[in-house]
């Protein structure tokens, strides 16, 4: 048999070799070629496949039932465990309009219709309801039912059936609405049937292929395409085995209607004109030849799918990549293989990306939208509403269900219109997408709701369509996404009151994440539009979305938001596979796999981000992942885990939404926060890696936890905060804080050293109840660390670097081991400095801004440590130094000083000096004595009821060097004891006040007092083994001493050597003129 060339009119090819194997040539635009006939019997195809929410496998067609006949079934068997019975076939409905499917069973489900998911419901013992807009006829049909472990069949309130149909789509909960469809009336199976051909076809017209539900049909032949459009329908899959040849003079278009498939097996070709591949329809168009084809004008999908299934350069040798709004590329060669795309010139993606199985590698290009214009949702600014349950008069939101009273807009006391009030209320303005979690939702009230439970939350605003409105008349699909309940109104008769039957999204009750759709055939007009949403305790989030058509996807939706693009595009990566690029652009990126960015220079953005699963995005140098609107996680109500690897940066400027946890897992790569919130992400560094955590200035990131691994690094940079969460330390873990601040804000530190690099002003704040014990602290030369909050810092171990600051601004600092040699400073700025462990050297000294510093602990038992010189710098405020009875001090001995500076008072309380040295104690004159030096402005003041500057035993003494004439010396208190006292100062005794000192070379000593309290000068007595009593100035050598071995009466302070009388006593020295003036001592008037 020769050609067969079909001009106009239908040919129906009911064998494979009905019409020879000669070439079947359409010339004609009414041209149509039928590839087999559909046999249909009435009833489902049925089957079961293992896991328990299995909605991929094919149906492997094990018989026919008369319905969805397992929904019945509450028994085991013929139930198991971990499996998913499907049904598969033609539903028909008798007249256009809306449909509600209905489910109430245990456990999970999902419906298609067409091809398109209608909804996914994985919620065991709930009830699901979705209802949307249908047309008269058969329709293809698949259902699925899938069993964890436990229970199983309909869930009360149904009974005997748990997934039904209500032709009038009245989206009722109530079973009583809906029947089960069984039987010839409501479904139709086609027995399988195959067509194996092997003719050639060549279209020259505007020709139609027609392949009927059921029927697989393949040619062995090639195909040849001019300039022409070839349509396939019927719902079957068409298969060219042969080449597939562009013969122009234009590129051809491929409109392959939905559910239908035609697949190109063979290598591509085109006569050297560089046409394009232009996919149009709903359907799906497989490329599927292993190797490289050689069309070289790119590839333009226009509608539908458009599936590179193969490894190789299967979408040409060149050109540019475009998928236009609501059209999918995917990409899905076998696991391991890659699909070579580093050719094409540009992709431009305004629809969808999707890579479900495998490697898809642009090279080096960039994906992004089109230059556009692009057309933008018709939305107004949304008035927000916050409520808690005092707001209208509720106990809670979640005990039955409690919430759905005021996300019903139709009562009188809603979240809008709260009864007795007040809520709280705020903008949704351009820029911000409709996705939140109730952590945002709490920041966006300005922690109105103090948390994440019992939170309600309304959005008011109004929505354009027809009328030059980029949403024409007609269907519009609306719907939302929530953990707990949602809802979602159009005024529909515009008459501006919001009534039942208005409810277009029902997502009511408490449940976790889930999604519902509605569909509205829309006049010209302006509708207010009501967004409702409540949670009560547990995992949360709301997210809303519209597009305008009848979408059966939620995710192929746009998300909700004034001035957002009405066609968002996606890129989603799914299943582990993987997507290659130099950068990638999209309005959503879905990623549960890998995502690599090879481009160092280029920035990437997304302006909402999720995350299911593990997934792992791959930096080159310096590339950034800016998350511009929302981080979204656990979409699918499993935790996330998102590895960042190389050295580029992850960039969050929006809301961080954790419906369920996210680890972020840096792995030599960079977070960078510039936006408050992530109250269920965990930060995370492998063991013996490191990464940066940047907190922009502002921003406090609260995490749910911190686990540095064992021998890692995690450094925290930028001005904000970081709150810690739980933590988690591998030995040897390091956190380096390099600015800003941290919020430690649960017991931890074990294993912890935390680092301050040189020059560095940090603050770690502990929070009330909290106990931080980090094994060591690590602060480099010249860095400032400031300890704030009412928690206590422990510190098992430091190093300080010289001129670095340990502040005490709020609760307790408390240091456990030696301070090292060097010359930091410890300051208590209205805190507390704590220096302590029974039975250890506690050294160091710090100073008070208005707080104090405490010394407490047992005496000291070790016989030698390094010493060591500090600073005390009291600025203008008092210092106080504080401890109990016998509390002991070491700063150093020998020439070690302790220097005070600053300009008010330094209150020494009860602080008990010990020299370390035992055999050192009582060498003369300071030699092996530490000593206290106060500069000029500064002053030191001893007030306590026990000696400060000596041991318990008064056998160990500090020297005071006082050059203050503040005066840099104060005693108000009696029993105080000095080594020598010297300096070019001034030194004031207080009535009732007493000084004993071994030596004075003092400037200026004035005694303060009255006849019944005076101020007491004491020369300390001389006995064996005492130090040497001295009252003298040293000038060329010489010495004027008093009472050697003792006292007399005619000496010039007299006998024993006391001042009792208010008196000033100067000693004055000439250096060089060789001789001594001792003014006589005078009473203060």
């Amino acid at each position: 048999m020769g050609d067969t060339t079909i001009q106009s009119g239908k040919i129906v090819m009911g064998s494979s070799s009905a019409l020879g194997s000669g070439a079947i040539r359409l010339t004609g635009n009414n041209a149509v070629l039928v590839l087999g006939e559909a046999l249909y019997q009435p009833g489902l195809w049925a089957g079961s496949v293992s896991g328990s929410t299995n909605w991929t496998s094919p149906n492997p067609r094990t018989e026919i039932q008369p319905g969805p006949t397992m929904c019945t079934i509450s028994t085991k068997p013929p139930w198991t465990d971990n499996t998913t019975w499907v049904y598969t076939g033609e539903i028909y409905f008798p007249a256009d309009g809306m449909v509600s499917f209905g489910k109430s069973f245990d456990d999970s489900y999902q419906l298609k219709l067409d091809g398109n998911v209608v909804v996914t419901h994985t919620t065991y013992n709930a009830i699901s309801v979705t209802t949307i807009p249908v047309t008269a006829g058969w329709h293809q049909f698949e259902v699925r039912f899938g069993q964890g472990t436990g229970g199983v069949g309909p869930y009360s309130p149904w009974t005997g059936f748990g997934f039904g149909i209500d032709l009038l789509g009245r989206g009722s909960t109530s079973q009583s609405y809906y029947v089960y469809p069984s039987g010839p009336d409501w479904f139709r199976a086609a027995a399988p049937s195959t067509l194996d051909m092997v003719n050639n076809i060549v279209v020259s017209a505007n020709a139609t292929i027609e392949v009927p539900t059921a029927v697989t049909a393949s040619t062995f032949g090639n195909l040849q395409i001019g300039a022409n459009t070839l349509k396939l329908t019927g719902g079957g899959s068409f298969t060219v085995n042969g080449t597939t040849t562009f013969a122009g003079p234009a590129a051809p278009e491929f409109n392959v209607e939905g559910p239908t498939t035609l697949r190109l097996a063979g290598q591509i070709l085109d006569m050297g004109a560089g046409y394009r591949l232009r996919k149009s329809g709903t359907g799906t168009l497989e490329v599927t030849y292993p190797g490289d084809n050689a069309f070289s004008g790119g590839v333009d999908v226009a509608g539908g799918v458009l599936a590179a299934a193969a490894p190789g350069r299967v979408l040409g040798a060149g050109g540019p990549i475009n998928v236009r709004p609501q059209a999918t590329l995917r990409v899905s060669p076998t696991a391991g293989a890659t699909v070579d795309l580093a050719m094409v010139t540009t992709a431009a993606n305004d629809g969808v990306i999707r890579v479900t199985s495998g490697v898809a590698d642009f090279g080096p290009k960039v994906i992004a939208p089109s230059a556009g214009p692009h057309p933008l949702q018709p939305l107004s600014p949304l008035v927000e509403y916050y409520a808690k349950p005092s707001d209208v008069g509720a106990a809670d939101f979640g005990t039955a269900n409690a919430g759905n009273a005021y996300i019903r807009f139709e009562n009188a006391n809603n979240f809008i219109t709260p009864v007795p009030g007040p809520g709280s209320s705020g903008t949704l303005t351009a820029g911000t997408l409709l996705s939140f979690d109730a952590n945002a939702l709490n920041d966006r009230s300005g922690g109105y709701f103090g948390g994440n439970t019992q939170v309600g939350a309304a959005w008011l605003g109004t929505i354009q369509v027809g009328g030059g409105s980029p949403i024409p008349e007609g269907w519009v699909t609306f719907g939302t996404r929530s953990d707990d309940g949602s809802s979602l109104y159009i005024d529909l008769n515009r008459n501006d009151v919001f009534e039942a039957s208005e409810l277009v999204v029902n997502n009511l009750n408490t449940h976790s994440n889930q999604e519902r759709l509605g569909v509205v055939n829309l006049t010209a007009g302006t509708y207010k539009i009501a967004v409702g949403y409540y949670q009560g305790t547990g995992s949360h989030f709301v997210e809303a979305r519209m597009s305008p058509g009848f979408v059966a996807s939620f995710s192929e939706l746009s998300i909700l938001g004034p001035g957002a693009k009405l066609y968002q595009s996606r890129v989603a990566i799914e299943n582990a596979s993987e997507l290659r690029a130099g950068a990638v652009t999209t309005d959503i990126l879905e990623l549960n796999g890998v995502l690599t960015l090879n481009n160092p220079s280029a920035i990437s953005t997304a302006a909402a981000m999720q995350v299911n699963g593990t997934s792992t995005v791959n930096f080159a140098s310096g590339h950034v992942l800016r998350v511009a609107n929302a981080l979204n996680t656990g979409t699918d109500n499993v935790a996330a885990t998102l590895n960042l690897a190389g050295p580029g940066t992850l960039q969050i400027d929006g809301w961080q939404n954790g419906n369920r946890a996210l680890t972020l897992n840096l792995q030599d790569a960079r977070v960078l926060f510039n936006r408050s919130g992530g109250l269920n992400t965990t930060l995370a560094v492998p063991a013996g890696g490191s990464g940066t955590a940047e907190v922009g200035s502002g921003v406090t990131v609260t995490l749910a936890g911190l686990n540095v691994g064992a021998g890692s690094t995690l450094r925290k940079v930028g001005l904000g905060y970081l709150a810690t969460g739980t933590q988690t330390y591998g030995a040897g873990a390091t956190l380096q804080l390099g600015a800003g601040g941290v919020l430690f804000n649960t017991t931890g530190g074990t294993n912890l050293t935390v680092d301050v690099p040189a020059g560095a002003n940090v603050a770690i704040d502990v929070a009330a109840g909290v106990s931080q014990s980090p094994s060591m602290l690590n602060v480099g030369a010249g860095s400032s660390v400031t300890k704030g909050g009412p928690g206590t810092l422990i510190i098992g171990s430091q190093m300080f670097g010289a001129g670095s600051t340990l502040k005490g601004a709020g609760g307790t600092t408390e240091l456990l081991t030696a301070l090292p040699p060097g010359a930091a400073a410890l300051e208590a700025n209205g805190g507390t400095i704590t220096m302590s462990l029974v039975g250890q050297d506690l050294r160091g000294l710090g100073v008070s801004n208005g707080g104090v510093v405490n010394v407490v602990g047992g005496p000291v038992t070790t016989a030698s440590f390094t010493p060591r010189s500090g600073v005390i710098n009291t600025g203008a405020q008092v210092m106080t130094v504080t401890g109990g009875a016998g509390a002991t001090i070491s700063w150093g001995d020998s020439a070690n000083t302790l220097v005070v500076q600053g300009s008010t008072a330094s209150q020494i309380d009860k602080l008990v000096f010990s020299i370390v040295h035992p055999a050192t104690q009582r060498t003369f004159a300071g030699a092996t004595r530490p000593k206290l030096k106060v500069e000029e402005g500064a002053t030191v003041q001893l007030a306590g009821t026990v000696p400060a500057l000596t041991n318990a035993g008064l056998t160990n003494f500090v020297d005071v060097i006082n050059d203050s004439t503040a005066p840099g010396f104060i005693i108000s208190s009696a029993g105080q004891h000095v080594g020598a006292l010297s300096g070019a100062g001034s030194t004031l005794i207080e009535a009732g006040a007493t000084l004993t000192a071994s030596f004075v070379q003092q400037s200026t000593v004035t005694i303060n007092g009255t006849a019944t309290t005076p101020g007491k000068l004491v020369l300390r007595a001389r006995g064996a083994g005492d130090e040497p009593l001295l009252l003298a100035t040293t000038v060329g050598g010489g010495e004027l001493a008093l009472g050697a071995p003792a006292i007399g009466a005619s000496d010039a302070l007299g006998a024993p050597a006391q001042v009792p009388e208010p008196s000033t006593l100067l000693l004055l020295a000439a250096a060089g003129l060789g001789w001594l003036g001792l003014r006589r001592l005078r009473r203060a008037m």
